[in-house]
């Protein structure tokens, strides 16, 4: 897929909403789940857990829209572009120097 294309590709906000309630119940279930084998043990591992998870899902928002000046966590292309562009003006600047 072209990147021109990536920006104005979202996902379904039925999709995205369908994961975060499946995941938050899952979350609030499992110290149901395992109170009765870890005892006072479940509640740092389903913090774990839930740490881990809503990382992953956090991380997956941002990659989403990774070129929006709104987020933090955004990439410079712009800068990357313009380098990109010194960078072969100077070459193509080096190269005429050496044909003459």
């Amino acid at each position: 897929m072209p990147a021109s294309t990536s920006p104005g590709t979202r996902l379904p906000i039925v999709y995205v909403s369908h994961l975060r309630t499946f995941l938050l119940g899952y979350l609030l279930s499992l110290p149901f789940v395992y109170v009765t084998y870890w005892g006072w043990g479940t509640i740092p591992a389903v913090a774990a857990v839930a740490f881990a998870l809503l990382g992953i899902e956090g991380a997956a928002t941002e990659c989403e829209n990774p070129f929006s000046p709104k987020r933090f966590n955004q990439l410079g292309m712009d800068r990357f572009c313009e380098a990109a562009h010194d960078e072969m003006c100077q070459l193509l600047r080096w190269w005429r120097e050496e044909e003459e």
